[in-house]
Formats: C-alpha cells, structure tokens, sequence
C-alpha cells in the first residue's frame, strides 16, 4: 500500500510553486491526521493514491483552476457515494 509522502519542512524552490500532493500531503498530517482513526486514515490515503495524485498530484498547485476541480468532483459522483465527495 503506498503511504502519504514524508513532509519535508522545506519550502519549494523559489519561483517554483508547490504540487498538489506535496500541498495534499501536509494538508493531511496537520488537519486530518490527528482527528481520524487509522481506518479513515486508510481510506483517505486509498482515496488520494487511487483516484486523485494520479489525475492532479504532479501538478503545482497555480496551475490548477476551481473550474478543473469541479470538473473532477462532478465526474466522480456518479462512482463514488454522495457522503465520501462530502467529506474530502
């Protein structure tokens, strides 16, 4: 199973913005991690490798629009439960 990358305390190289998994990953550690049990862990982590690092996650963050965002979301909700695209 692949994990959540380690968080580097770095910032990006100058002029260089940070990628969506990089952003998506230390997000995670300090807003979810605490608060969830290691099964929600597990399905976040599933989630973000299965579905979204694989569409989005190379990519800096300023170079991804709301537009493109909501695009995936709307494309994911005839697979996925109403109750998980709420809960992301």
């Amino acid at each position: 199973m692949i994990k959540f990358p380690v968080i580097k305390k770095e910032s990006p190289p100058e002029n260089k913005c940070e990628t969506f998994s990089a952003y998506a990953s230390r997000w995670f550690a300090l807003y979810k991690e605490p608060h969830v049990r290691a099964s929600t862990k597990s399905m976040y982590e599933n989630g973000f490798n299965a579905h979204i690092f694989p569409a989005i996650g190379s990519r800096p963050l300023d170079e991804i629009t709301a537009d493109e965002l909501q695009a995936f979301v709307i494309g994911f909700s005839n697979h996925l439960q109403a109750s998980l695209i709420r809960s992301c």
